[in-house]
């Protein structure tokens, strides 16, 4: 399985015919020596053609645990899959939203950026994640306060009243030392 991960950050089309059989070894419980390799080849063939993996959202969700080595692999496969089937990633929302509240900064970027890409198409699903959003806006790590920003903006449209209160902070970051 590791010689076939090396092969997906390349070639991940080669690999591809073996999406179903790979998206099996997608538990640390039974296979923990091979589940980072599994999600890597997952992610690779999710950039490539992401249909042949989109039955893998339910145990990539199940990895988005602090400590797992593969939680950001497994951030980085569902967001290109949602990036194409919104649809297959909805049913995950509520592991992504609480991912958001907790967990690593790089984590909880990837997780808001899920999170925004499914807005996008079901502004109600990220309703829930606008407090959290509003506070990410004084996070140190600009990558976090840049992905939280994001997100209010594509949730202003439908939600503006809760959003509204934090213009201020919002127009504040325009002027942030990082360009993003």
């Amino acid at each position: 399985l590791h010689i076939l991960s090396i092969v997906a950050e390349e070639y991940p089309e080669q690999v591809t015919p073996a999406a179903d059989e790979v998206v099996g070894f997608l538990d640390e419980e039974t296979h923990p020596e091979l589940t980072m390799d599994a999600v890597q080849i997952v992610a690779a063939i999710a950039e490539h053609e992401p249909d042949a993996v989109v039955d893998a959202v339910p145990k990539l969700a199940t990895l988005l645990q602090e400590g797992s080595p593969a939680e950001s692999v497994a951030l980085t496969a569902l967001k290109r899959i949602a990036d194409a089937y919104p649809d297959a990633v909805v049913p995950v929302t509520r592991e992504l939203i609480t991912y958001t509240e907790q967990g690593s900064d790089s984590h909880r970027i990837g997780a808001i950026a899920v999170v925004g890409t499914l807005s996008k198409e079901y502004p109600n699903i990220a309703e829930d994640t606008i407090p959290t959003a509003t506070q990410l806006l004084d996070a140190e790590n600009h990558k976090l306060r840049a992905n939280a920003a994001g997100l209010l903006a594509d949730l202003s449209d439908e939600y503006p009243e809760p959003i509204r209160d934090h213009t201020r902070r919002i127009i504040e970051l325009l002027e942030d030392d990082d360009e993003k």
